[in-house]
């Protein structure tokens, strides 16, 4: 069954080659969903056409090599491959080698430097605790009490308390959602870790990394054989896509899919501004975020590549999302 047909966005229909073993399966969307679905369903004897909206594949994790940089530069923002399941970790290592990249960012409020995610360190930092019993000592007595915090901003005053919230947490939300704290769920912020050690890894995956070669080379061999139309809409035609093909696979925004009859998703986009040079040694590794209300800048982005033959890549700050215009989803 299409995805369309499993939806209801068209007319029901039977498969025309039901009983074969070999389909023909349109892709909408060259990036990692639809690349990786491209490889296997050729390798299992289908045939496969993949469609891409943009005029290269890759989908938010193309990058490209800038010479006077020395940089690979992710495109759509910094991306860190992570993962917690070996059959993943081995399934992306035959198409590119990783790096041992491992994301430590930092914030930057108010002109200081503090450890991110939230640890023991950055509790030193703010309140000057020096072991665990003391950090949970001062965040007990931080605590908002809240029987049932339903909010972000509940949720962190009733786990964090205020100064925390409102060094780390409420300014950046506020920037990334462009929406007011208090009425966005809880679910949003749960997942954020706050350490009582000096662990400052943003990710407890045990595998980690980022291409060395950037990301597009992943794509590029993902889809070695496989028919890809690059600059094509598919939806200013998707009838007559959905009927010449057995069953399609839609990775691009539902909303649009169904021509936003069911009103529109809250999608943001960030503004990108390079500044045309990658700082290696100024970030290296690291990447700023900007939590203050008063400070234009979202987050900046320079990683330094761990071996001097492979550069890093690079996508300098970022400042605040702007609410996108349906035409941009």
């Amino acid at each position: 069954m299409s995805l369309a047909q499993g939806l209801g966005a068209a007319p029901q229909r039977k498969l025309r080659r039901e009983n074969r073993l070999s389909q023909r399966i349109l892709i909408v969307g060259s990036g990692f969903f639809g690349a990786v679905c491209a490889r296997e369903l050729t390798d299992a004897g289908n045939s496969v056409l993949v469609l891409e909206e943009r005029e290269h594949i890759g989908g938010n994790c193309f990058t490209r090599f800038v010479p006077e940089a020395d940089c690979h530069q992710h495109i759509y923002g910094p991306h860190i491959f992570h993962t917690n399941d070996p059959s993943v970790w081995a399934y992306v290592n035959r198409f590119v080698e990783f790096n041992n990249f491992v994301n430590r960012p930092r914030v930057n409020y108010r002109g200081g430097l503090y450890s991110f995610p939230i640890n023991l360190f950055t509790m030193y930092q703010v309140f000057g605790v020096k072991t665990p019993e003391e950090a949970r000592a001062r965040i007990e007595q931080e605590r908002v009490p809240i029987e049932k915090p339903d909010s972000l901003e509940e949720w962190c005053l009733s786990q964090i308390g205020p100064t925390l919230y409102r060094m780390f947490i409420q300014g950046y939300t506020v920037k990334q959602w462009q929406t007011d704290p208090r009425k966005l769920p809880a679910s949003i912020i749960r997942r954020l870790p706050v350490r009582f050690t000096f662990d400052d890894n943003h990710f407890r995956d045990r595998y980690q990394g980022i291409p060395i070669g950037g990301y597009t080379q992943i794509f590029g061999r993902l889809l070695d054989g496989v028919p890809v139309e690059c600059g094509v809409n598919f939806l200013e035609d998707r009838d007559r896509w959905l009927n010449r093909y057995d069953h399609v696979i839609y990775t691009g925004a539902l909303d649009r899919f169904f021509d936003f009859e069911y009103g529109d998703l809250e999608y943001r986009s960030l503004r990108f501004e390079f500044p045309g040079e990658c700082h290696h040694q100024l970030h290296r590794g690291r990447g700023s975020l900007y939590p203050d209300r008063r400070a234009q800048a979202f987050r900046s982005v320079s990683v330094g590549g761990e071996d001097p033959d492979h550069p890093g890549v690079f996508g300098d700050l970022e400042p605040a999302p702007d609410p996108l215009l349906p035409d941009q989803h």
